[in-house]
């Protein structure tokens, strides 16, 4: 069972990404439960595209791992959530429903506006450090 802790540690982890991935317009919800899902199951997402919310369990086993591999689930499960859009489109077209151009551009360009966000927070280069590159 985890420790308050270690439930408060991962809590911090899921809300730092989510303010890096700018996914501050969903509602993230993180539940601790008590019994795992499966033998390779540490975590899941379940998530409500229309309202924007998901719902992020983390099972026992998630707390058996090292703290690197607990990191790497939390971006996995966030990840979930960025891709919403992508994951909405291709459930509607299994289902028949064909987006048009627009919404697909739409989608496009929503995803790649995180990505790219994501990757110039994780750059390591500054303003500073860019400046002088500059001269």
């Amino acid at each position: 069972m985890a420790t308050s802790a270690e439930k408060k540690r991962v809590l911090d982890w899921f809300t730092r990404w989510q303010e890096t991935m700018n996914l501050n317009h969903w509602t993230i919800t993180v539940k601790y439960r008590e019994e795992n899902k499966n033998e390779e199951s540490a975590a899941d997402t379940i998530r409500d595209f229309d309202y924007l919310r998901a719902t992020i369990n983390v099972y026992p086993c998630f707390f058996g791992e090292t703290l690197e591999i607990q990191w790497s689930h939390v971006a996995h499960e966030m990840t979930h959530v960025m891709l919403n859009d992508y994951d909405q489109a291709l459930w509607n077209s299994q289902a028949g429903l064909i987006p048009h151009d627009k919404q697909i551009k739409k989608i496009q360009e929503q995803t790649t506006t995180q990505f790219t966000s994501l990757l110039m927070k994780a750059w390591p280069y500054n303003k500073k450090k860019l400046k002088r590159e500059r001269k």
